[in-house]
């Protein structure tokens, strides 16, 4: 036992002074460790065991590690459940953009744009017409954090759609279009 070990390593002296409140608050201390020993031994064959889908002993446990909650049920649905966990894509883009997409109505087109700026910088922009009543980019924001890889920071805007027409108003010309904004780049919205 790890709680055993640990009040030994700590000398009759130690123990003595601290009273008999030291063993119980050794115990709480080293229960994680004891918790993993004892699926240590369960595994039979190690470490590697104890963290393969395939011959963990205990699946709660492994579950914890990987942030899956487990369904009631045999070990072999509790193995698919671990194999099939959708944390396991969390930080992708495609995952990023499929929980966004839940947000979304229409098309649910959702534009996003890699190390922006900087590498560490993702823009995610959303179309107006595709927001739900009472949605804010301030929801999409919030969706997009549950889904955000470590170091990553995320700007959010909205898109507005232009139309034909709403352009014809604006640059009656092409050439008038063109002195408006020298480049592609300066005349995107």
């Amino acid at each position: 036992m790890i709680s055993a070990d640990a009040l030994a390593g700590l000398g009759p002296t130690f123990a003595a002074q601290a009273g008999e409140l030291l063993a119980p608050l050794v115990e709480a201390m080293t229960a994680p460790g004891e918790i993993a020993a004892e699926s240590l031994e369960l595994a039979g064959s190690g470490w590697a065991a104890m963290l393969d889908v395939h011959k963990a002993a205990d699946l709660v446990w492994l579950a914890q590690l990987t942030g899956a909650t487990l369904d009631p049920g045999n070990p072999a649905q509790q193995r698919a459940q671990l194999l099939a966990h959708e944390a396991w894509s969390r930080g992708t883009v495609r995952a990023l953009r499929a929980s966004l997409e839940t947000a979304l109505t229409g098309l649910k087109r959702v534009l996003i744009s890699e190390r922006e700026d900087n590498p560490w910088r993702t823009s995610i922009r959303v179309y107006e017409s595709e927001l739900p009543p009472g949605t804010t980019i301030d929801d999409i924001a919030a969706i997009a954090e549950r889904n955000r890889p470590a170091g990553i920071t995320f700007s959010c805007a909205v898109i507005t759609e232009e139309s034909y027409a709403s352009v014809e108003v604006s640059a009656e010309t092409y050439a008038a279009a063109e002195a408006s904004a020298g480049t592609y780049a300066t005349a995107e919205p």
